[in-house]
């Protein structure tokens, strides 16, 4: 299984854990990086989240996140392929970033997206049948994949 996290994803256990949603992501997080881990799962990244993640003004999750990131699997490269997929998306009311990052785990054939933006998350799904990488928040990932 090939999984892509967002950066809002992977800044989620820096957020304040005094909310049970933000807790619940977190622990999802935890749970998925775990699965990373032991093989059982792909992380894929790309250019896009290594950039955003870079420009990070705080340099503990700055650095912290930078480390996670030796973990990953496989490197999607920025080709014109996602370039284009980005600027298909950009179309749907999802940011440059976000469009990033959606078009980098299309490209890569990821079977999952996954995001703590339920804004994107609801945009996505506006993508419908033209989108093959399934976007969703970590904690549904867990219930519905991995459980």
């Amino acid at each position: 299984m090939r999984v892509y996290f967002d950066t809002c994803s992977l800044m989620r256990p820096f957020d304040d854990q005094s909310f049970p949603r933000v807790r619940l992501e977190t622990l999802a997080i935890s749970d998925v990086m775990d699965f990373v881990q032991s093989g059982k799962i792909q992380w894929i990244a790309g250019r896009a989240l290594y950039s955003e993640v870079s420009a990070c003004p705080i340099y503990a999750r700055r650095e912290e996140v930078l480390s996670w990131l030796r973990n990953v699997s496989e490197w999607q490269e920025y080709t014109p392929i996602v370039a284009r997929l980005a600027k298909r998306f950009a179309k749907y009311n999802i940011g440059d970033w976000d469009a990033r990052h959606l078009a980098t785990a299309e490209a890569a054939q990821c079977n999952w997206f996954l995001s703590t933006d339920q804004n994107l998350v609801k945009r996505a799904q506006k993508v419908g049948p033209k989108l093959s990488v399934r976007v969703a928040n970590p904690a549904e990932f867990i219930l519905e994949d991995i459980a």
